[in-house]
């Protein structure tokens, strides 16, 4: 759902109306929610641990946007290029640590669970680098293959890439199915993802030279090594925490990119987006949140036990309805005023950067009130749940 998601959404097939290509992303999601349920639904329980792993690192497709994002700030001159060296590198970091680490760590579970080689495992490998190879040099050459034919061309040739990657993740999440194909399923779908980030790469370099933009790639590294380092030391005893840690980053990366968009960076202030934009950090913060309780639960470093506050639930129910209330009294006041189509008299900057700071706070204290009063034994499904909402943030960013 992320990948599908986030891949289109980084396209511009010149469209003359918005409307246009948001109601292809919103079926694009309904879709891939539908093919997503049916994948999972066919993976043993065996593999249930493993396979939030694998979740959790596609759901580090916020990168994509973070990339998209950081090179748009750097445009804008000496801030640009200071919030894009600080902000942009942190959110890109942070999704890589949850891409690199979290194949890696599903990598090392698979490895314990699925021993005996697969039947045919040589060849499918064989076949895989052939066919990644040949991608890549597609990718790689799209401005030599469209050479003449124009602009539009190269937003097919990046359409094709986008879908063939992302039915690649899916034939990934399908192999996993099998315990015996899981291990090569897992590496499949590490593969589409890393092609994923090279496309974007070189389609945003044709459209507006983000390959130069240098900030990209602080970003990309230090999240990789942390990513290396983090899935190479940890214990295995220590993977469910591990897996609530790598989750909460791609919130944490969701949130920053939804931030970008608020204040208008990449995007416009139309309703669709302001809307979307909120719901992201929204969701972002919850998951970091909760999910940084769920860890420190896991690893004894926050009581085991549910806890629970005077007042818990109204405090719950009441951070939810409020950050609700926020994301649409934002969409609507950002939507009117950035259109131009109503004076509202306000500042559009200071406007979203309180709105920002109070989703900020106020997302974050229901993420943490809600996960607090869950025991440690019960911290899987919750981790789960956070999951699916990493998920979402990722294909919202």
């Amino acid at each position: 759902n992320s990948v599908i998601t986030g891949a289109l959404a980084m396209g511009n097939f010149g469209l003359e109306k918005a409307i246009y290509f948001q109601l292809i992303l919103l079926g694009v999601f309904v879709v891939a929610t539908l093919v997503g349920y049916k994948l999972i639904s066919n993976v043993p329980t065996l593999l249930h641990t493993p396979l939030m792993s694998g979740m959790n690192a596609l759901s580090g497709v916020t990168v994509l946007g973070a990339l998209s994002a950081s090179a748009s700030l750097f445009k804008l001159g000496t801030a640009g290029i200071v919030l894009s060296a600080i902000f942009g590198s942190l959110a890109i970091a942070l999704a890589m640590v949850n891409v690199v680490g979290g194949f890696m760590v599903t990598d090392r579970m698979l490895g314990m669970i699925a021993k005996k080689k697969a039947k045919g495992q040589s060849v499918i490998y064989a076949a895989s680098a052939v066919a990644g190879a040949g991608l890549l040099a597609v990718i790689c050459c799209m401005d030599v293959i469209t050479k003449g034919a124009g602009t539009s061309a190269r937003d097919w040739v990046y359409l094709a890439m986008a879908i063939v990657l992302s039915l690649g993740v899916l034939l990934g999440i399908a192999m996993m199915g099998k315990v015996a194909y899981s291990k090569i399923g897992n590496r499949f779908s590490a593969i589409c993802m890393l092609l994923a980030i090279i496309l974007i790469i070189v389609y945003g370099n044709g459209t507006s030279h983000i390959a130069a933009v240098w900030t990209l790639y602080i970003g990309l590294a230090l999240g990789t090594v942390a990513g290396i380092v983090l899935a190479k030391k940890v214990k295995m005893i220590q993977m469910p925490q591990m897996v609530a840690l790598l989750n909460g980053l791609g919130g944490a990366a969701s949130a920053i990119v939804g931030a970008f968009a608020m204040l208008g960076v990449g995007t416009g202030f139309d309703a669709f987006s302001t809307t979307t934009s909120a719901l992201a950090l929204a969701v972002g913060m919850i998951t970091l949140i909760g999910s940084l309780v769920a860890a420190g639960k896991l690893h004894k470093i926050l009581p085991q036990k549910p806890v629970v506050y005077k007042g818990h639930q109204a405090m719950t129910v009441g951070s939810l309805c409020l950050t609700l209330a926020l994301i649409v009294v934002f969409a609507a006041i950002a939507a009117l005023s950035g259109s131009g189509k109503i004076a509202l008299g306000i500042d559009l900057k200071a406007f979203c950067g309180i709105m920002i700071a109070l989703l900020f706070v106020i997302s974050g204290f229901f993420g943490y009130i809600f996960a607090i009063r869950v025991g440690g034994a019960d911290m899987p499904i919750t981790i789960s749940l956070l999951n699916s909402l990493s998920g979402v943030a990722g294909a919202i960013a």
